[in-house]
């Protein structure tokens, strides 16, 4: 089960790390990437999207939703 508080700060950390992301693109000329969170029974994962290639993805973190840790994608 999901609480409110964990579902919030997940939204935070998806928006103030998309910031950063952007913030960083811009910075070092790189095409703008996005993120793109996807809900699984345990998981939410969190892809990071070509800006130039919208088909190219990589898996970018795994958050477990019991407690909102942050797992390394391989």
């Amino acid at each position: 089960m999901i609480d409110a508080y964990t579902e919030t700060a997940f939204e935070s950390f998806l928006h103030n790390t998309q910031e950063k992301l952007t913030k960083h693109c811009l910075k070092h000329g790189y095409n703008l990437h996005t993120l793109q969170a996807f809900s699984g029974r345990k998981y939410w994962k969190v892809i990071l999207v070509d800006g130039w290639y919208r088909d190219q993805h990589t898996t970018y973190v795994f958050v477990r939703k019991s407690d909102g840790a942050i797992l390394k994608a391989r």
